[in-house]
């Protein structure tokens, strides 16, 4: 399970820049990212790996988040 964060993390990353699939993309696969790397650390199994699948899973959301943030701030 934490090489599929990992894998799931990089590709939210990833697909984050692109701009119309890549929003959606880095919320649907940053998510998982971070469940699968929280499954993993709690069964003690890669913990490195682990622990990059969660801060790439972050990223991600974080990255969704300011896009959406920006975009309501651009609406008004």
């Amino acid at each position: 399970m934490a090489i599929a964060s990992l894998v799931l993390g990089i590709i939210g990353i990833l697909l984050g820049w692109m701009p119309l699939f890549g929003i959606i993309g880095a919320i649907f696969f940053s998510i998982p990212a971070v469940v699968l790397g929280i499954i993993s650390l709690r069964r003690k199994r890669r913990i490195d790996i682990s622990r990059a699948g969660i801060i790439l899973g972050a990223i991600g959301v974080v990255y969704f988040l300011y896009i959406i943030i920006a975009s309501l701030i651009e609406l008004r």
